[in-house]
């Protein structure tokens, strides 16, 4: 059933979905328990740990710790949320994906990122942290693009620095 759903237009081959798993469990490694994140075949199925976890997961917890927490605990979470973003979501694999967006999945999570990199970049400002409040604007806009509120917060940054340079160049930009 595997290969049918990974390969439906070709004959099955145990040796390519054999090695496609060892790839898959190697990439995925150990769990916290010591255990592959992608099991051996038990029972005829392949089974998946609990331990793996997606990045949006993962981002939405921290949004949830932070939610719940104050001042600095709050934005640690905020912080470490932030750190899981390496883009746009869902572009690394190009196409592949058109069902994330068709749920609104796609949509949701760059409204969270960008709403949780406003947050981090407030917090910031308020403790007078200007190289924070840049950092945390900057990853907005390593997920969604163009951000207006972004660009209010490296200018708000700038001027919390005293740097009319970076002021003219985060207004240039």
């Amino acid at each position: 059933a595997l290969m049918e759903a990974l390969w439906p237009e070709e004959a099955p081959d145990y040796r390519r979905l054999d090695r496609h798993t060892l790839r898959t469990r190697t990439t995925l490694g150990l769990g916290p328990d010591g255990e592959h994140l992608l099991s051996y075949v038990r029972d005829g199925r392949y089974r998946i740990s609990p331990h793996l976890r997606s990045d949006i997961e993962q981002f939405a917890d921290h949004i949830r710790h932070a939610d719940r927490a104050m001042g600095a605990e709050e934005a640690d979470h905020l912080q470490f949320a932030l750190e899981l973003v390496e883009g746009t979501p869902f572009t690394a694999a190009s196409n592949a994906y058109t069902w994330a967006h068709t749920a609104g999945i796609i949509t949701h999570t760059i409204v969270s990122i960008d709403n949780a990199a406003h947050r981090l970049a407030q917090h910031a400002l308020t403790r007078n942290d200007p190289e924070q409040a840049t950092w945390a604007a900057r990853r907005g806009l390593v997920a969604t693009g163009a951000c207006e509120e972004c660009y209010r917060n490296l200018m708000r940054a700038a001027i919390a620095e005293g740097n009319q340079v970076a002021l003219e160049a985060v207004y240039s930009e």
